[in-house]
């Protein structure tokens, strides 16, 4: 169990004899939370749903989701078996961020730079827990930290960022170019917390040994029309002592089972687990209820409203609380205004789970397509440059073996580009779940807030090798600066235009692969 103190246990919760009698409450009788129910199964059903959750309850208040991997958390071989191990070399302290029972985790990464030195990349809140098990991190390591690092615009990220830097006084800080405020947007950082006197620098868009043992590639800033605040930015680090790619939220793993920091507070998993308000969780501690919750809350936090959720009309709502399964377990008045298609959300979310890695659909949809030229210079950058062997990213799953070749794949999107809803790209994710980014993009357009979809489609990127020899071609005497033949290039036979400027469209991934 988890302790008052902050033990990091884990919370289970076990319900008397006489809390698992079932009882009829309401009208109609209330359904289990499991994703196949089967007769041969012994099931038993609480009261209302509170006696299971009674121990819980408390004890989940008393952890307040942390940090779910400090100190002894190093980051080790990727999670779909590549990418070797780094133990010793980078930590991950994952803390969750969220609001009315949709959490999502949120990474720092710690990464050691030399033999006595930390770098401290996209800090979490700096908690007392977090900060004990960053100093106690030190003192294993015998290294100091150094650098602290605000890699994104990301308000989760810099939220804290200034307060966290007062903790290491003698830290060099870095920050990537771009940042903002509202509603007074400053131009003086001083005003986010960052007080440290000469020692506040802008991270460059490109840098080798930026910081001893890192290069860098930022992607951005993505700049919204002007008078408009806000924007996009990332800075990549690429940390050569364990050929990793460090990034913060363009590339993302969904894990199929919930991550560890929070099922500290499973109360957010248990609450979406529930197809509807009548429908009771038998055990809190069920994996597969949990995984259940899990998948609900992913398709939230990426889709905002989800294809396979209806929500219920706000009177009908309050008079469905009447039938609720589980009165008096989340509070909020016993209102769940959700009811969930299970097959179409557990289908859908594989959308999300099966590929090696994705780019989030809010970044798909509403922010990288529209400046893809510059999204495929960072990308034409990261990929030459970086010999990279898997990504640590800040969300979700802390270890992606993971190839240049494979972050071309993730950003095919960029590749068909189109400048009308009319004629929208094939999407790796089901377009219904799209059709809410889709109209917050029309409305976002019609207030000026993004930019329009280009009309030109950008050709997929060469390798480096193929640039360097068209480079080669283009320098001989007979090589005509590639218009009199020479190699074929990927946007139309000879004669086409560079990359940059091309305007033709390009085969798909599936079709380059085969």
């Amino acid at each position: 169990r988890a302790a008052d103190g902050g033990d990091h246990g884990r919370v289970r919760a076990a319900a008397s004899p006489q809390q698992q009698k079932t009882t009829k409450k309401s009208s109609e009788k209330p359904r289990k939370a499991h994703d196949n129910d089967s007769d041969d199964e012994p099931t038993t059903t609480t009261t209302n749903g509170t006696a299971a959750f009674a121990e819980a309850g408390v004890a989940s208040r008393a952890v307040q989701s942390d940090v779910a991997v400090a100190g002894a958390g190093a980051v080790r071989a990727a999670e779909d078996g590549g990418g070797g191990d780094v133990k010793d070399e980078i930590w991950a302290f994952d803390q969750s961020q969220g609001i009315l029972y949709v959490q999502v985790p949120v990474r720092m990464i710690v990464a050691k730079i030399d033999d006595d030195g930390l770098l401290l990349y996209a800090p979490n809140a700096p908690t007392q827990e977090c900060l004990r098990e960053v100093r106690r991190l030190e003192r294993e390591q015998n290294a100091t930290v150094e650098h602290v690092v605000l890699p994104t615009l990301g308000v989760e990220h810099k939220a804290f960022f200034g307060q966290f830097c007062l903790s290491f006084p003698k830290a060099t800080v870095w920050y990537t170019p771009g940042q903002w405020s509202f509603p007074v947007n400053f131009a003086n950082l001083a005003f986010l917390g960052l007080f440290q006197r000469g020692r506040v620098r802008e991270l460059p868009s490109r840098g080798t040994d930026v910081i001893p043992g890192i290069d860098v590639s930022t992607l951005g800033p993505l700049l919204p029309p002007p008078d408009q605040v806000g924007g996009f930015a990332e800075t990549t680090f690429f940390h050569k002592r364990t050929r990793t790619l460090l990034v913060v939220d363009v590339f993302v793993k969904v894990p199929r089972e919930p991550p560890p920091v929070i099922q500290y507070d499973k109360r957010c998993l248990l609450f979406h687990a529930r197809d509807d308000n009548r429908e009771v969780v038998d055990d809190p501690d069920d994996d597969k209820v949990l995984a259940k919750g899990w998948r609900r809350l992913a398709l939230f936090a990426f889709f905002f409203q989800p294809a396979a959720l209806d929500v219920v009309p706000v009177p009908e709502c309050f008079f469905q609380r009447k039938n609720c399964g589980m009165k008096g377990v989340f509070g909020w008045f016993d209102l769940y205004p959700f009811e969930w298609n299970a097959k179409e959300a557990d289908r859908n979310f594989e959308s999300l789970a099966r590929p090696k890695f994705i780019v989030a659909p809010i970044l798909q949809e509403l922010i990288l397509n529209r400046k893809p030229d510059l999204v495929l210079d960072w990308l034409n950058d990261v990929t030459d440059r970086f010999d990279f062997t898997r990504i640590v990213p800040c969300h979700l799953a802390t270890s992606i073996a993971a190839t240049p070749s494979d972050l071309l794949n993730a950003c095919s999107f960029l590749f068909n580009t189109a400048s009308s809803s009319s004629s929208l790209p094939a999407s790796q994710f089901a377009d219904d779940d799209l059709v809410q980014l889709r109209n917050f993009e029309v409305d976002l357009i019609k207030a000026g807030s993004i930019y329009p979809r280009p009309t030109a489609v950008p050709d997929r990127p060469k390798s480096g090798l193929r640039r360097n020899l068209d480079a080669w071609w283009a320098g001989l005497p007979f090589g005509g600066g590639g218009t009199q033949g020479g190699p074929p290039r990927s946007g139309g036979g000879a004669g086409s235009s560079d990359a940059t400027n091309a305007t033709t469209t390009v085969p798909s991934v599936v079709e380059e692969a085969t």
